[in-house]
């Protein structure tokens, strides 16, 4: 939390119970707080000034647009405190720069598509991954499944996609016109990245509503590959979704980390409170 009894900041800092509603108050106005300085996030995620001065100059932390001109004072967005508080735990199993850049990267991705979401949840991208996966496999000329059928028997209970429209069918979805078209779009513009899939799940990961809401618990399982990294989200704290574990991994519990950065309590399946949080 940041301190309000020390001189640095004479902006009284309140955070409620929702990310959304970070808050500060200055000549007793109430604002949304999505400015930060450097020693505030220093202080916010417990990465040292000097830490935050190399990564700053190796792009990782990136200054708000309003405040990179010659001379002004640097300030951050929210979204920067978060990613580097997820950063700042690679820095401690001692990942090199470059690990840390190419996950800085794919969250600044992720971000990029939160802009491109117009008047859509970004939490709704949730699904996108493994239809990004889907598409990818049909476009290849292999069989894609398009969805499930429930029977007595289990004869005939998957169908297989003719077309990308059945693979990407709004009837499967929850969503709006507006909002599927929105949707549709952020995919179709990704299908041919490699890291497609990453950067749709981390997008969906770091929305706001996953942040805030209590129920919702993301965990990452990051480990090396040829040619980089690779990256596995679940929201149950015990990975049953994956299916094949790698030898070895770093086990992030990204909602934790951000909930902690702005005192937000955090709550296990189990009912566990987190006391470091």
């Amino acid at each position: 939390m940041v301190s309000t009894q020390d001189d640095k900041f004479p902006m009284s800092v309140k955070v409620l119970s929702a990310f959304t509603k970070v808050r500060y108050t200055f000549t007793g106005k109430p604002m949304i707080l999505d400015s930060f300085t450097r020693a505030q996030v220093s202080e916010l995620t417990g990465l040292s000034n000097d830490v935050l001065a190399h990564w700053t100059k190796e792009g990782i932390l990136r200054p708000a647009d309003r405040s990179t001109g010659t001379g002004k004072h640097k300030f951050f967005r929210r979204r920067e405190v978060n990613k580097v508080a997820i950063l700042s735990k690679l820095r401690e199993f001692h990942c090199s720069i470059s690990t840390i850049r190419w996950l800085s990267e794919r969250i600044d991705q992720a971000y990029a598509i939160h802009d491109a979401c117009g008047g859509m949840d970004p939490y709704q991208l949730y699904s996108a991954p493994s239809i990004t996966s889907y598409l990818k496999r049909f476009r290849s000329g292999l069989p894609t499944r398009r969805r499930y059928r429930f029977y007595d028997s289990d004869s005939d209970s998957i169908i297989y996609a003719k077309s990308e429209e059945e693979i990407i069918n709004r009837e499967d979805t929850e969503l709006s016109e507006q909002e599927y078209d929105i949707f549709k779009r952020i995919i179709f513009e990704r299908l041919d990245d490699d890291d497609a899939e990453i950067v749709l799940q981390i997008a969906a990961d770091l929305s706001e509503t996953a942040i805030s809401h209590q129920s919702i618990r993301n965990i990452w399982l990051l480990w090396p590959e040829s040619g980089g990294w690779k990256l596995f989200s679940d929201t149950d704290e015990n990975l049953s979704g994956l299916r094949l574990s790698p030898p070895a991994a770093i086990y992030l519990h990204v909602t934790r980390v951000v909930r902690a950065v702005w005192g937000m309590k955090y709550t296990s399946s189990w009912g566990e409170e987190d006391q470091n949080g």
